[in-house]
Protein backbone atom coordinates (compact mmCIF):
# COMPACT_ATOMS: atom_id res chain seq x y z
CA UNK A 1 0.00 0.00 0.00
CA UNK A 2 2.70 2.20 0.82
CA UNK A 3 4.83 1.88 -2.21
CA UNK A 4 1.58 2.38 -4.36
CA UNK A 5 1.10 5.71 -2.72
CA UNK A 6 5.53 6.58 -3.13
CA UNK A 7 4.38 5.58 -6.92
CA UNK A 8 1.32 7.73 -6.78
CA UNK A 9 2.84 10.93 -5.79
CA UNK A 10 6.18 10.14 -8.42
CA UNK A 11 3.67 9.91 -10.91
CA UNK A 12 2.13 13.19 -10.07
CA UNK A 13 5.77 15.17 -9.71
CA UNK A 14 6.83 13.80 -12.86
CA UNK A 15 3.62 15.10 -14.70
CA UNK A 16 4.17 18.67 -12.83
CA UNK A 17 7.25 19.02 -13.95
CA UNK A 18 6.17 17.65 -17.67
CA UNK A 19 3.77 20.35 -17.56
CA UNK A 20 6.24 22.94 -16.29
CA UNK A 21 8.20 22.52 -18.86
CA UNK A 22 5.92 22.65 -21.57
CA UNK A 23 4.41 25.53 -19.96
CA UNK A 24 8.09 27.40 -20.42
CA UNK A 25 8.27 25.78 -23.91
CA UNK A 26 5.22 27.52 -25.12
CA UNK A 27 5.71 30.50 -23.44
CA UNK A 28 8.74 30.80 -25.26
CA UNK A 29 7.94 29.92 -28.38
CA UNK A 30 5.38 32.63 -27.72
CA UNK A 31 7.66 35.53 -27.68
CA UNK A 32 9.53 34.31 -30.42
CA UNK A 33 6.80 34.46 -32.74
CA UNK A 34 5.57 37.69 -30.89
CA UNK A 35 8.85 39.04 -31.95
CA UNK A 36 9.20 37.99 -35.67
CA UNK A 37 5.44 38.96 -36.12
CA UNK A 38 6.43 42.76 -34.73
CA UNK A 39 9.76 42.70 -37.09
CA UNK A 40 8.08 41.85 -40.23
CA UNK A 41 4.86 44.41 -39.17
CA UNK A 42 7.78 47.15 -38.50
CA UNK A 43 10.24 46.48 -41.38
CA UNK A 44 8.02 45.67 -44.03
CA UNK A 45 6.17 49.43 -43.28
CA UNK A 46 9.40 51.04 -43.62
CA UNK A 47 10.21 49.01 -46.84
CA UNK A 48 6.69 50.11 -48.35
CA UNK A 49 7.24 53.47 -47.11
CA UNK A 50 10.71 53.77 -49.09
CA UNK A 51 9.29 52.58 -52.04
CA UNK A 52 6.63 54.75 -51.76
CA UNK A 53 9.01 57.77 -51.53
CA UNK A 54 11.18 56.37 -54.53
CA UNK A 55 7.93 56.50 -56.62
CA UNK A 56 7.34 60.09 -55.33
CA UNK A 57 10.81 61.50 -56.31
CA UNK A 58 10.32 59.87 -59.28
CA UNK A 59 7.08 60.82 -60.64
CA UNK A 60 8.15 64.51 -59.42
CA UNK A 61 11.40 64.17 -61.66
CA UNK A 62 9.46 63.27 -64.57
CA UNK A 63 6.68 65.99 -63.87
CA UNK A 64 9.18 68.90 -63.68
CA UNK A 65 11.76 68.55 -66.30
CA UNK A 66 15.20 70.92 -66.22
CA UNK A 67 14.32 74.23 -67.01
CA UNK A 68 17.12 75.78 -69.37
CA UNK A 69 15.67 79.24 -69.74
CA UNK A 70 15.81 79.56 -65.53
CA UNK A 71 19.35 78.36 -65.25
CA UNK A 72 20.46 81.11 -68.30
CA UNK A 73 18.47 83.73 -66.09
CA UNK A 74 20.68 82.97 -63.35
CA UNK A 75 23.22 82.81 -64.60
CA UNK A 76 22.81 86.40 -66.05
CA UNK A 77 21.72 87.75 -62.65
CA UNK A 78 25.58 86.18 -61.39
CA UNK A 79 26.61 88.39 -64.71
CA UNK A 80 24.98 91.76 -63.49
CA UNK A 81 27.36 91.63 -60.33
CA UNK A 82 30.74 92.69 -61.84
CA UNK A 83 31.73 95.68 -62.02
CA UNK A 84 30.71 97.57 -65.37
CA UNK A 85 33.69 100.40 -65.01
CA UNK A 86 36.31 97.94 -65.04
CA UNK A 87 36.15 94.98 -67.24
CA UNK A 88 38.71 92.05 -66.31
CA UNK A 89 37.89 89.69 -69.28
CA UNK A 90 39.80 86.61 -69.81
CA UNK A 91 40.75 87.42 -72.70
CA UNK A 92 44.03 90.40 -71.37
CA UNK A 93 46.92 89.79 -72.86
CA UNK A 94 49.05 89.82 -69.50
CA UNK A 95 52.31 89.58 -70.46
CA UNK A 96 55.91 88.71 -68.59
CA UNK A 97 59.05 90.91 -68.69
CA UNK A 98 62.40 91.26 -67.83
CA UNK A 99 63.20 93.45 -64.78
CA UNK A 100 66.64 94.23 -63.73
CA UNK A 101 65.70 95.29 -59.78
CA UNK A 102 66.67 92.26 -57.54
CA UNK A 103 63.40 93.05 -55.52
CA UNK A 104 61.08 92.43 -57.94
CA UNK A 105 59.74 88.69 -57.87
CA UNK A 106 57.81 89.29 -61.35
CA UNK A 107 56.81 92.07 -63.65
CA UNK A 108 54.09 91.69 -66.02
CA UNK A 109 52.08 94.31 -68.31
CA UNK A 110 48.72 93.98 -69.97
CA UNK A 111 46.07 95.50 -71.76
CA UNK A 112 43.91 96.82 -69.24
CA UNK A 113 41.11 98.73 -70.15
CA UNK A 114 40.88 102.36 -67.83
CA UNK A 115 39.69 102.36 -64.59
CA UNK A 116 36.99 104.58 -65.39
CA UNK A 117 36.29 108.04 -63.82
CA UNK A 118 34.05 110.94 -62.41
CA UNK A 119 36.25 113.62 -63.20
CA UNK A 120 35.43 115.60 -66.03
CA UNK A 121 37.26 118.28 -68.15
CA UNK A 122 39.60 119.10 -70.88
CA UNK A 123 42.53 119.24 -68.44
CA UNK A 124 43.84 117.08 -65.86
CA UNK A 125 45.79 117.26 -62.35
CA UNK A 126 46.66 114.83 -60.23
CA UNK A 127 45.40 115.14 -56.77
CA UNK A 128 47.35 113.03 -54.30
CA UNK A 129 45.30 113.94 -51.72
CA UNK A 130 44.28 111.44 -49.27
CA UNK A 131 40.34 110.35 -50.25
CA UNK A 132 40.60 112.84 -53.88
CA UNK A 133 38.86 111.50 -56.75
CA UNK A 134 42.79 110.53 -57.99
CA UNK A 135 43.07 108.72 -55.20
CA UNK A 136 39.97 106.41 -55.00
CA UNK A 137 40.34 105.93 -58.80
CA UNK A 138 44.08 104.90 -58.35
CA UNK A 139 42.81 102.42 -55.92
CA UNK A 140 40.18 101.07 -57.36
CA UNK A 141 42.70 99.85 -60.64
CA UNK A 142 45.39 98.54 -58.45
CA UNK A 143 42.81 96.66 -56.10
CA UNK A 144 41.54 95.41 -59.92
CA UNK A 145 45.07 94.29 -61.24
CA UNK A 146 46.48 92.75 -58.00
CA UNK A 147 43.69 90.94 -56.44
CA UNK A 148 44.22 92.69 -52.90
CA UNK A 149 40.71 94.10 -51.88
CA UNK A 150 40.57 97.65 -51.01
CA UNK A 151 39.49 97.05 -47.28
CA UNK A 152 42.53 94.75 -46.58
CA UNK A 153 45.29 97.13 -48.76
CA UNK A 154 47.85 99.43 -47.76
CA UNK A 155 48.65 102.09 -49.33
CA UNK A 156 52.63 102.73 -48.67
CA UNK A 157 53.43 105.14 -51.30
CA UNK A 158 51.30 107.10 -54.78
CA UNK A 159 53.39 109.70 -56.45
CA UNK A 160 54.36 111.25 -59.51
CA UNK A 161 56.08 108.89 -62.15
CA UNK A 162 55.96 111.47 -64.82
CA UNK A 163 54.05 113.16 -67.03
CA UNK A 164 50.18 112.41 -65.87
CA UNK A 165 51.33 108.92 -64.53
CA UNK A 166 51.77 107.59 -61.13
CA UNK A 167 53.38 104.78 -59.29
CA UNK A 168 52.00 103.38 -56.28
CA UNK A 169 53.70 100.27 -54.03
CA UNK A 170 51.20 98.84 -52.19
CA UNK A 171 50.50 95.53 -49.85
CA UNK A 172 47.96 93.47 -48.07
CA UNK A 173 47.94 93.99 -44.42
CA UNK A 174 49.26 90.95 -43.95
CA UNK A 175 52.21 92.20 -45.73
CA UNK A 176 52.40 88.88 -47.67
CA UNK A 177 51.61 90.26 -50.64
CA UNK A 178 53.62 93.46 -52.20
CA UNK A 179 53.09 95.12 -55.62
CA UNK A 180 54.74 98.36 -57.43
CA UNK A 181 51.93 99.48 -60.09
CA UNK A 182 52.12 101.89 -62.49
CA UNK A 183 49.46 104.02 -63.98
CA UNK A 184 49.00 106.21 -66.75
CA UNK A 185 46.15 108.89 -66.48
CA UNK A 186 43.74 108.77 -69.57
CA UNK A 187 41.27 111.22 -70.94
CA UNK A 188 37.51 111.06 -69.54
CA UNK A 189 38.29 107.42 -69.09
CA UNK A 190 40.29 107.31 -66.11
CA UNK A 191 43.24 105.47 -64.77
CA UNK A 192 45.27 102.49 -66.04
CA UNK A 193 47.57 100.30 -65.11
CA UNK A 194 50.86 99.57 -67.00
CA UNK A 195 52.75 97.40 -65.57
CA UNK A 196 52.21 95.13 -62.29
CA UNK A 197 55.31 94.40 -60.36
CA UNK A 198 55.32 91.80 -57.48
CA UNK A 199 58.15 92.93 -55.27
CA UNK A 200 60.26 91.15 -52.07
CA UNK A 201 60.51 94.09 -49.78
CA UNK A 202 59.30 97.22 -49.07
CA UNK A 203 61.74 100.20 -50.23
CA UNK A 204 61.76 103.75 -48.91
CA UNK A 205 59.98 105.58 -51.23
Amino acid sequence: MIKNRTLSRTTRHQKRRNNKRKLIFFSLLGIVFIIVLFSLIVFGNKDQNESDIAKEIQEETAEKPLNNDENDGKNEDDSEGIDEDYDLESDIDVQEVDSTDDNVIVAYTGNWDPIGTTQTGTTHSTDYSDGSADRVEIKRAVSAVTGISEDDMTEHWVGNDGEQKVIATVSSKSGEEIYRVYLSWIDNEGWQVTKVERIKNLEEQ
